[in-house]
């Protein structure tokens, strides 16, 4: 056990490659996870593959893992119970005498990244908190184990995590000096956790961290994770936040109490506004201060999949003065229950009614739009933009166009909304920029959407469609030729794809 624990300080601590011998040869079979350099001086790569693992000792010993190396043409008994063979080689030890040998081209890049692979099959293990900490800063979360010894308790560990290693990131700390074994899911970024009360069998560990992984209480959006919030059928609590200076222990500690409390009526996740800046105005809130909460929730309308938003808002005075809702289990608890018991209601957002409209393309704002757009009896043609779109900025010169070349059609209004600033009813559902929906009479509810706004032809071709009587000119020749050229772009762009997939399965 010496040798063992000596093998993961001295890598761990110096990034130093640890020499085996007969004596020690079999340590990184016990003490996972090990990768080791197996060298034959009669194979002709064995001075390659010794400089690159020399590069790479450094850059991967800090992961939470021992770096050893074994000349078999010295100890070539021991190599051959180890079934090594005739060629140098790297391999990976984890999970109680699984491996698996490096097969990859030969750079420093390629190794680091294989290693990195491999350690998510296993449980990494730190001589600290700390070590933790520095590794596992950018993850969302791990499961973290705290134990004495490779006791019992850290073998059940480590077989739950040899059944979801493609799912989770586990991490054990072994200090002699704990008096209790402990395990925790770890959200990293807010250094808050949720500990594991059951029994310490592998069936109690594994549906714990089932149940912790597949929906966390607590989670950050991202690419990889909003398919589960975005179709939803529970409400989603958002908590927008500026990492860079805001306190995310604090959001964190906030979101996990909330989470539990609400568990199975309400979801909660964070946003980072510096990846999703787009998101925070959309959703009704002031950048200018973090962190801020809102609420996402289905909305009962004929359209499906319609979201209401509701955020958490300063009382008209606090908003005169610049004075955000604190995000205290006080202020967001009590609104999260409010909302849930009914209380809050729906408030749309809303600049200022214009005195004067400056073009033939009317402003709508919140206040506005039911007068012009729903109660109207004309066909409305609307426009939904957000001021940092360049799509909508490339749009307007064509759209203010066709408002003047139509301005003696009395039955056909040309609008626009900031959909930053205003908020339209929930079942208009705006879900890019620009959205061009046009507006029936008699239909309202049921706006026909038009797809092609990149087209100024095509969007006559539309309006000429769906208004009976209209006849604006259309340049079909044109349209052709934009068709053809979508189609070049689409050939090239799939030859493209193709070519680095075929270049991605070389690799």
């Amino acid at each position: 056990m010496i040798v063992i624990s000596l093998l993961s300080i001295l890598s761990f601590v110096f990034g130093q490659i640890v020499t085996l011998d007969e004596s020690t040869y079999a340590d990184p079979l016990q003490n996972t996870p090990s990768i080791v350099l197996y060298s034959q001086s009669s194979d002709p790569n064995t001075e390659e593959l010794s400089s690159l693992f020399s590069q790479v000792a450094p850059l991967i010993s800090p992961l939470g893992l021992s770096v050893a190396q074994l000349d078999c043409s010295s100890f070539s008994e021991q190599c051959k119970e180890l079934n090594i063979g005739s060629e140098s080689k790297i391999r990976f030890h984890h999970l109680k005498g699984k491996s698996n040998d490096f097969d990859g081209p030969k750079t420093v890049d390629s190794l680091v990244q294989w290693t990195k692979d491999a350690l998510l099959q296993t449980v990494r293990v730190f001589p600290s908190r700390e070590a933790v900490n520095a590794i596992f800063a950018d993850f969302p979360h791990i499961i973290l184990g705290t134990f004495s010894s490779r006791n019992s308790e850290y073998n059940s560990l480590l077989s739950c995590s040899a059944t979801r290693a493609k799912t989770d990131t586990y991490a054990a700390i072994i200090d002699p000096s704990t008096e209790s074994q402990t395990l925790e899911f770890l959200y990293t970024a807010g250094n808050a956790s949720v500990p594991f009360t059951g029994g310490w069998s592998f069936f109690s560990i594994a549906f714990w961290v089932q149940d912790q992984s597949n929906t966390p209480l607590i989670d950050e959006i991202s690419a990889y994770n909003a398919y589960r919030y975005l179709p939803c059928e529970k409400p989603v609590g958002y908590f927008f936040v500026d990492k860079k200076r805001n306190d995310m222990h604090q959001v964190y500690s906030l979101g996990l109490e909330l989470a539990q409390k609400h568990k199975g009526k309400m979801l909660f996740v964070i946003v980072d506004h510096n990846v999703h800046w787009r998101m925070t105005q959309t959703l009704g809130l002031d950048a200018r201060y973090f962190p801020s909460f809102t609420i996402e929730a289905k909305y009962p309308s004929p359209v499906p999949d319609t979201k209401a938003h509701y955020p958490l808002l300063p009382t008209p005075e606090n908003a005169r003065w610049g004075v955000y809702p604190e995000m205290t289990m006080e202020t967001v608890g009590e609104f999260c229950q409010k909302w849930l018991d009914g209380e809050i209601p729906l408030t749309l957002r809303s600049e200022p009614i214009p005195n004067e409209q400056a073009n033939k393309t009317i402003r709508v704002v919140g206040d506005t739009f039911n007068q012009i757009v729903i109660d109207s009896e004309n066909y409305v043609f609307m426009k939904f933009t957000a001021p940092w779109c360049h799509k909508c900025g490339k749009l307007k010169p064509e759209f203010e166009q066709l408002a003047n070349e139509l301005s003696d059609e009395k039955k056909i209004t040309f609008a626009d909304m900031d959909i930053t600033l205003n908020d339209p009813p929930p079942h208009f559902i705006v879900d890019g920029y620009p959205t061009l929906l046009l507006f029936k009479p008699g239909q309202k509810d049921q706006p026909v959407k038009c797809e092609d706004f990149f087209s100024f032809q095509k969007i006559r071709r539309f309006l000429n469609t769906n208004i009976p009587g209209l006849n604006l000119s259309v340049d079909e020749e044109a349209i052709k030729q934009e068709d053809i050229e979508l189609q070049k772009e689409r050939l090239e762009r799939e030859k493209a794809e193709k070519e680095q997939s075929s270049h991605h399965d070389e690799l």
